[in-house]
This record gives structure tokens, C-alpha cells and sequence, in this order.
């Protein structure tokens, strides 16, 4: 989603950055589907240079579907009522004929993401911040 419109923009957003996304958030698919035929492609500058095409899911069945849940990181708690509901999506799937699995991999961790996202965050956002705000 382009930032263009967003009164003031976030911090960095002379340009697009990299890390930072704009979106619309909808109750249900239909009207998430109807709200980014509206909002989403290039800036008018760019239309010559790309355009948003996706390909329909290949996916004919929840059986071909494959989720995993993170649900718990101890640098980001979630609360038990939204965990829950995840967890019972993830059966519901699972019952229709989707792999649902805990996502486990030593990487999927905020302790090891937080440093490099920060990083970069950093180095895309300084250029609008004065030197204290950069330390």
C-alpha cells in the first residue's frame, strides 16, 4: 500500500520504506477484497513502471492448506482470549482437512528478529530523526 495520503506520514516516509506497510482491516474477505481493489497499487507516477497483479490461490481445498500458529513469545504477550481463539481457528482447520502445526524453529523468536528489524528499522527512519532521537 502506498503511504500517499497519509496526513502527516510516519517518520521516513518521504520515501516508501522497506519495513512499513499501510492497510485496510475488514470483518470479512469480501469486504477486504472490495476495500484493496480500491486502495491498493502504485502511485500514479509508477503506473507505467508496474501494476498489482495477483494469481488467483492455487489452493482448490483446506486440505492443501498448510498454518502454522506462533502464538507465544515471551517478548510479546498475547492475551489468553486472543491465543484461544487462534488455537480454536487452528482446530477448526484442522478438522476440515488443513496441516495446522505450532510453528517451532530455534529462528521464529523475537529475540533473535527484534535486533536485525530494529537495524534496519533504524537506518530507514534516521534520516528524518534529529541526533538525539537517532541515539
Amino acid at each position: 500500500m502506498s503511504f500517499r495520503g497519509h496526513i502527516p506520514g510516519p517518520l521516513g516516509t518521504q520515501s516508501q520504506p522497506d519495513l512499513a506497510e499501510g492497510g485496510p482491516l475488514a470483518r470479512n474477505t469480501r469486504d477486504l477484497e472490495l476495500l484493496l481493489k480500491v486502495i491498493a497499487g502504485p502511485k500514479p507516477v509508477d503506473t507505467r513502471c508496474w501494476q498489482l497483479e495477483m494469481a488467483p490461490s492455487r489452493l482448490e481445498t483446506l486440505k492443501q492448506a498448510r498454518v502454522g500458529l506462533w502464538l507465544e513469545d515471551p517478548l510479546c504477550p498475547v492475551e489468553k482470549e486472543l491465543t484461544d481463539g487462534y488455537r480454536a481457528l487452528g482446530t477448526k482447520l484442522a478438522d476440515q482437512g488443513a496441516l495446522v502445526s505450532e510453528a517451532n524453529h530455534p529462528l521464529l523468536s523475537l529475540e533473535h528478529i527484534l535486533p536485525a528489524y530494529f537495524n534496519l528499522l533504524g537506518s530507514l527512519l534516521s534520516t528524518s530523526l534529529k541526533p538525539a532521537q537517532r541515539r
